[in-house]
Parts: structure tokens; sequence; C-alpha cells
């Protein structure tokens, strides 16, 4: 049987509702090809990790500053940073390095208390090795 000879038969809605159902399946396949790479992105997103992106990408440029630049404004800037914003934002997330990095701002805090009370060179950089150890959990790459 001829399909064009088909074709010319229909009416012209009939043929409007041909062409929609076409086109409407033609879309429907290209969403339904999208959503079998969609788990792949959902895996990504699972093993992001927030602490440590946050350890890497916020904090650690923080200390890197305040240990390049010791002033009184940094110290005071970089603590009130580590103390309200950074502990708050802490508690507001869940993970499972959360610990690991409770531990690292911790150590950050102890750097610059340690920085800001003038104790002795050796114990700042005993402290300096504990921050970066614990850095170093959080972050191991």
């Amino acid at each position: 049987m001829n399909v064009s000879k088909m074709i010319e038969n229909l009416t012209p809605l009939e043929q409007v509702g041909i062409i929609l159902a076409l086109l409407f399946g033609t879309f429907g396949a290209g969403y339904t090809a999208s959503e079998v790479s969609q788990p792949q992105a959902v895996d990504e997103l699972n093993n992001f990790d927030v602490f440590a992106y946050k350890a890497q990408e916020e904090v650690k440029p923080v200390m890197d500053n305040v240990l390049a630049y010791p002033t009184d404004n940094n110290l005071r800037e970089a603590n009130n940073y580590l103390k309200i914003s950074v502990k708050n934002w802490e508690s507001r997330e869940i993970g499972e390095n959360k610990e690991l990095f409770k531990e690292y701002r911790i150590a950050c805090q102890e750097v610059i208390d340690s920085i800001q009370a003038e104790e002795s060179n050796s114990i700042t950089e005993v402290k300096i090795k504990e921050m970066n150890e614990a850095y170093l959990k959080l972050n191991p790459n």
C-alpha cells in the first residue's frame, strides 16, 4: 500500500494530528535518552565532598594569606571568618567529613590564636604543622 496515497486521503485535521504525534514522539525519545545519562551526574554529585571543597577553596586561601601577611587586621578578619561564618556554615552542613573539617577549622583557629598571642615560633610552627596535617586528612590530593 502506498503511504503517500494514505496521507492524501486524510483530512487536514488528521494530517496535523499525525504531524504532532510524530513531533512529540521524537521529543519524547530525546528526553528518554537524556534520562539514561542522568544517574552518572547524580553519582558525581553524591561523591562531591562539600567539606573538602570549603577547606580547599575558601578556608585554605584565608589561612595562606594570614601566614604570608600576619598583620593584626588579617588575623582579626580570619579569626572572625572562622569563628562566625565558617563555624555557622559547618553547623548547618551534613556529611561524612564533617568531623575532619571541624578538626581543620579548630587547627586554623589555634594557629591564629598562637600568632596573636605572640607565642614562640616553635610553638606556632607545631600548630601550623597540625593544621596542615588536618587539611591533608580532609584533602589528601
